[in-house]
């Protein structure tokens, strides 16, 4: 488990959140992909689907996900956690979100705050990656595998360390 300690946004936050009108534009163009490409099922004890993220969900859930990971980060590092100075912050953060005065990236909206990044880090919250191959072939080829296997575009670049010559 890569993410221990959970922060989770007090309910009169979620609440005034939920309260909103979330603000799709392009004539609900915009609602649409996003229920189309961010938006997750919503699951219960026996994982079954029991319906669908709204904009809201996802505002909250990505808060949970973004500040969980920096408290986990204070814990681990000793650091001093200021639970009211954090609530307040994390609703400033997600009211912002919410009125779309920022936005994550969208693998930061589809998989921040969910048990996957939780138990196995931060990779599928990459976008693309880079890497060089060099004499140790295999250690590179590992996390190249391992960062396609979770959907990151990777490039990479030889690095030999011989005297073979090529050209372009």
């Amino acid at each position: 488990m890569y993410v221990k300690e959970r922060f989770v946004l007090q309910d009169r936050h979620q609440d005034y959140l939920r309260s909103l009108v979330a603000p799709f534009g392009y004539n609900g163009f915009g609602e649409l992909v996003f229920y189309r490409t961010y938006s997750r099922a919503i699951r219960d004890a026996e994982d079954n689907i029991i319906g669908q993220e709204d904009w809201a969900d996802v505002v909250i859930r990505v808060t949970n996900g973004t500040f969980s990971i920096r408290k986990d980060w204070y814990v681990k590092n000793h650091i001093h956690w200021d639970e009211v100075f954090w609530q307040d912050y994390a609703r400033r953060f997600a009211i912002a979100m919410y009125l779309m005065q920022w936005l994550p990236p969208g693998r930061g909206m589809w998989a921040m705050g969910t048990d996957f990044v939780y138990e196995r880090g931060a990779m599928c919250l990459y976008n693309c990656a880079y890497t060089n191959i060099t004499d140790n072939i295999g250690d590179d080829t590992n996390w190249s595998m391992d960062s396609l296997m979770n959907g990151v575009g990777v490039g990479f670049g030889p690095l030999r360390n011989d005297s073979l010559e090529m050209y372009t």
